[in-house]
Parts: structure tokens; sequence; C-alpha cells
């Protein structure tokens, strides 16, 4: 009985997660494993979020961080942004900072241009009438390498009202190409990830 119970919560035990470099943007903090070689999570503000400057077409790493790069191409994997870049569309310097490399990770077409692109929206239109906090990262539950890179089994988004001091949502993704999601608590998350989010900024 005691296999069969370890086997029911091992995919709650997270693989190298460890956080051992913090960069700070002027819009975001993204919170980076070396081992990984990519972000566990980033976290920023957003107030009316939304704008007219067009996205940038590259991505660069302006670090000397040994980050995932150039096993992007053709992986079949997206460059999902954490920090969001229409969330900061209000200024172009800003949405240019998006497109680093220590604020992606792999996601599936179907995550990152589907559900996960679906609450960016949802996200953006709650900042226009309130001040967020938004969280968002990702969960390695396995060993799962492709293109050498360590791909995430799971996503997340954490939303907290900073005027009402009280989390508005968090929620999971698959990263699959049946990409799904649903609610969970803050306890279930920082069970999973491996350490507690940190709500002042």
């Amino acid at each position: 009985m005691k296999h069969i119970i370890l086997i029911l919560l091992f995919p709650l035990f997270t693989i190298g997660q460890q956080i051992d470099t913090t960069i700070t943007t002027p819009i975001y903090k993204a919170y980076i494993s070396k081992q990984l070689k990519q972000p566990v999570y980033v976290k920023y503000k957003l107030y009316k979020g939304g704008g007219t400057c067009k996205r940038p077409t590259t991505f660069t790493n302006p670090t000397k961080l040994d980050l995932l790069t150039t096993q992007y191409e053709k992986s079949g994997y997206d460059r999902g942004h954490l920090a969001n870049a229409e969330d900061f569309a209000y200024n172009c310097t800003a949405i240019e900072q998006t497109f680093r490399y220590y604020n992606v990770l792999p996601q599936t077409h179907n995550l990152n241009r589907g559900i996960w692109k679906q609450w960016e929206e949802k996200v953006r239109t709650i900042s226009q009438t309130d001040s967020l906090l938004v969280f968002a990262g990702g969960i390695w539950e396995t060993h799962t390498v492709k293109h050498n890179m360590r791909i995430p089994t799971k996503c997340w988004k954490v939303v907290y009202s900073l005027s009402k001091k009280q989390i508005l949502y968090i929620v999971i993704f698959t990263n699959t190409q049946l990409a799904l999601y649903h609610d969970i608590t803050l306890d279930d998350l920082q069970n999973r990830i491996g350490f507690k989010l940190d709500f002042s900024y």
C-alpha cells in the first residue's frame, strides 16, 4: 500500500526548480534556475495593460547567463512569454524588454496560442480597473528533455489584486497539445513548486 501512495504523490514533487539568480528589469522580476537554463517564474505589476506598440520579432539574452536560446529553433515549442508582451504595449521600450530568454518557457503551440493567451487577455482586461500583481511560471515534474531543453510539464499563473489585497485567480495549465487548465489553491501550488510566493513588490 505504501508503494501505491508514493506513486500517487510523485507527480507533486518538482525537479530542478532551485532558484539561484534573480533578474530585475524595469517592468518585471525573473527568477532563474541555472540548472534548467530558464526562468522558474516571473512577477510583475500590471495596471491598464495594453497599447499600440508593435511586438518585436527577435528574442535576446543580454546577460552572461547560460540560458536556453537556440534550442528553441525547430523544437516544436513556442517561446511562451511569462510577462506578457501585450501587457506592456503602452511603451515600446517596455514591450521590447519582454522579449528576453529569461522571460520565456518552452510551451506547446496549443497552450501558448490557446488558453494561455486567453488568460493573458483576461488578466489584461481586469487590469483596466484594478492594479494587479501577476505571477507566471512552470513546474517540472519529470525529466522530459527535448532539443536539449527541459520541458515544464505544467505552467501556472497567479493574479493578485493590489487594491483588494487578495488573490483573484490561481490557475494551473497542462503543457501538452491537449492544453487544459483548472483552479488550484495557493497551498497546492506552493507544494508543487516547492517555495512560497512573496506578494510584496
